[in-house]
């Protein structure tokens, strides 16, 4: 597995409009950003890419992102116009969405230190999402199940369980992407809807058939973590709500975990928490390396 792409880029605010509805703000607002156009994909691809980021940008701005959810490195100047970033948004990395454009987007294309650059303004109108998050415990755990095992950095081989305990009843789904496949490592294949379910001040440990729960042991999917290169940089996520919610529509995905395309996951995370005040996502990024 590899990670998605990365975009670098710098943005400035214009005017701002906010407005106050039913408790959720709607501001108006541009915002400029550069992508940087990958060697593997098309002029339009690009422009597909960097139109979208741009805009989730200028959500992430006003509005904020998922805590943790956002890797930031500085890189060089562009241009002089300031610090660059690397990093990868999803739409449910935003506490917000998109409404409508203003005025459709600019897009100018740059040469930047040998590397094709878009550059492109957004101009919209986007508004808040509010969500009533449950602040539950989750570790990741490397080749253990107690909390003590607690890890971001995998080699190739190693384990993975997940230990976890919440205030309240509630649902749970757990994913893990490399940015372009995202494969639905809980519920196990072939569970029901209410085996996604969780008690409150229960400690859980999934992937593991000693601690599994009210789920037959014979029914937990442990979980290798594999390394196809020298090193990989993967994101988990796990997704509690106090609603019953149905995990995205997910295909076999011969003997790894069912799978979906990276932004059809992202646009079901999306739209599930809009629609789902209750739910809560904590994404937690991990390290893979060959040995």
């Amino acid at each position: 597995m590899t990670m998605k792409r990365l975009a670098y880029f710098f943005t400035f605010l214009g005017v701002v409009f906010c407005a106050e509805a039913y408790g959720q703000r709607t501001v108006t607002d541009k915002t400029t950003y550069s992508y940087v156009i990958p060697k593997d994909e098309s002029i339009r691809q690009a422009e597909i890419s960097a139109i979208k980021q741009a805009k989730l940008q200028m959500i992430a701005d006003h509005f904020g992102t998922i805590v943790g959810s956002i890797s930031t490195t500085q890189m060089n100047n562009i241009n002089g116009k300031g610090d660059i970033r690397s990093f990868t948004y999803g739409e449910t990395e935003v506490k917000g969405e998109w409404i409508k454009d203003i005025v459709p987007p600019v897009i100018q294309k740059k040469l930047v230190n040998d590397e094709f650059v878009l550059q492109v303004t957004v101009n919209g109108m986007i508004r808040e999402i509010i969500s009533n998050t449950i602040d539950f415990k989750c570790k990741i755990l490397r080749n253990g199940e107690d909390d003590s095992f607690e890890s971001d950095s995998f080699i190739n081989g190693d384990f993975l369980y997940i230990s976890m305990q919440t205030p309240v009843d509630g649902y749970v789904a757990i994913y893990l992407t490399d940015g372009n496949e995202v494969q639905c490592l809980f519920p196990y294949e072939g569970l029901a809807l209410d085996n996604m379910k969780v008690d409150a001040d229960t400690r859980y440990v999934f992937f593991s058939k000693n601690q599994s729960g009210n789920i037959d042991p014979n029914r937990v999917r442990r979980m290798r973590l594999g390394c196809a290169s020298t090193q990989e940089h993967d994101r988990i996520y796990v997704i509690f709500s106090t609603k019953k919610f149905a995990k995205a529509v997910d295909f076999a995905n011969g003997n790894l975990p069912r799978a979906l395309k990276y932004d059809e996951f992202h646009s079901w995370l999306s739209k599930s928490r809009q629609m789902d005040k209750e739910m809560t996502v904590k994404p937690f990024d991990i390290t893979i390396r060959s040995k």
